[in-house]
């Protein structure tokens, strides 16, 4: 019989150890010295959008944030791009704009008619005319800050797309654990999913709807199509990325005492990423294996022990005028128990709780964040609630997630199945 499935997950998330106000992404220490009278000031501006930011290094720019400023003025600016600590400046009487990042070694200049002119040439190194330099930049910013949306953090794309392998193959549609198979046909997914994460005085919002259909065949294979979607708000800039994931669940028919099953579950997945807010595009390929073994330990008592490796990399896409390359290639190992217990009944319906933890470790290029680890726990009602004519099994859960350089999560999690 072709049943249809529906996973409805939202939350409420708590930003743990928050700040009382998280750090802009773009913010800088400017000073303005004029040549004829020799008078110095400062000032300090912060953005949320690059754009907004490199507007700054306009004369108009510069005059707003210095009221003493010309166009003929040294400047100079001591940023942080993301995270990643920079220089900016223009010489006495030069409209040459250069940038140093001590960090990667690059030392550019921008070399226009005017210093307007050298500002638009920054622009379109920033948007992918900078090549291998840009490159170099943008691993910087993977490896030492907790923002960017491609790579570096567990909310990232990399990160994600391993994640949904993970969960799908163990059957959590927003969570690890709490597998729904069905014996045969069809079943299709929604969800959603909100978590409030922090590290480094930053502050990221994330709103995810994941989208997927799996069947079920007679001989027990599972086929899984999976596409998740993420909005993420960081310090009130958007980055949108989303991927597309095919796999088959592989039950083992090997001579294993009747308490125990065991599956494997290969997936292929492409995806992609954008923010202008944030002037960072990225594309992303990953192979991956996840192993499932449930062991019934007693009447009402299974454990389930799942791990997997995934390869990811980097490619290059072009999305809104940005053509950029972040050349990374990393492998994920992902390993997590999930224990659940039949708990009794309640208003008439069998519930059950389960408790997990996952951790997951990166190899390859340098990250941010290349451990995490998250802890967790749902209840499931079993027996349907008629919602709306239909009939739904309702399971609430929780999440903590802790990783490297103090980065921390929390998110509370509802979901809907039938």
């Amino acid at each position: 019989m072709r049943r249809f499935g529906i996973v409805l997950v939202s939350g409420l998330g708590l930003a743990l150890m928050g700040n009382a106000q998280a750090r802009d992404l773009f913010e800088g220490s400017f000073t303005s010295t004029d040549p004829i009278s020799g008078v110095t000031q400062s000032a300090s501006a912060g953005r949320n959008n690059l754009m907004d930011f490199a507007d700054l290094f306009t004369n108009a720019g510069l005059k707003s944030t210095l009221p003493g400023y010309t166009p003929i003025s040294a400047a100079t600016a001591s940023v942080s791009l993301r995270g990643v600590p920079a220089t900016l400046s223009y010489a006495a009487n030069s409209p040459v704009l250069r940038l140093q990042i001590p960090s990667t070694g690059l030392d550019i200049s921008f070399n226009g008619a005017t210093r307007d002119q050298s500002q638009d040439l920054a622009i379109e190194w920033v948007k992918g005319e900078g090549g291998a330099e840009l490159t170099r930049f943008l691993q910087q910013a993977v490896a030492t800050t907790p923002v960017d949306p491609v790579a570096g953090n567990p909310n990232s794309l990399m990160s994600q797309m391993g994640a949904s392998d993970f969960n799908v193959a163990t059957g959590g549609g927003f969570t690890a654990g709490g597998r729904s198979d069905v014996a045969g046909g069809g079943r299709f997914d929604l969800g959603a999913r909100f978590g409030r994460y922090t590290a480094d005085g930053f502050d990221t919002s994330v709103y995810t709807l994941p989208l997927g259909y799996s069947y079920g065949f007679s001989n027990g294979m599972r086929l899984i199509i999976d596409t998740p979607l993420t909005l993420l708000s960081t310090s009130g800039a958007q980055s949108y990325s989303g991927s597309a994931g095919v796999g088959l669940r592989i039950p083992m028919g090997v001579n294993l005492p009747e308490s125990l099953s065991w599956a494997l579950t290969p997936m292929m997945r492409a995806g992609g990423v954008g923010s202008t807010e944030l002037g960072a595009v990225g594309g992303l390929w990953s192979a991956s294996l996840t192993s499932t073994l449930d062991w019934r330990a007693r009447e009402g008592t299974t454990f389930t022990l799942a791990n997997m490796a995934s390869r990811l990399e980097t490619m290059s896409v072009t999305i809104s005028d940005y053509g950029i390359s972040y050349d990374l290639t990393n492998y994920m190992f992902r390993n997590g128990l999930i224990a659940t217990q039949r708990l009794g009944e309640l208003a008439g319906r069998q519930v059950s709780g389960s408790l997990f933890a996952v951790d997951t470790r990166f190899t390859g290029d340098d990250l941010y964040v290349k451990a995490y680890q998250e802890y967790g726990g749902y209840l499931t009602f079993g027996d349907p609630v008629t919602v709306a004519g239909m009939r739904l099994p309702i399971r609430l859960g929780a999440t903590f997630t802790q990783g490297d350089n103090g980065y921390r999560g929390f998110s509370v999690n509802l979901g809907f199945t039938f």
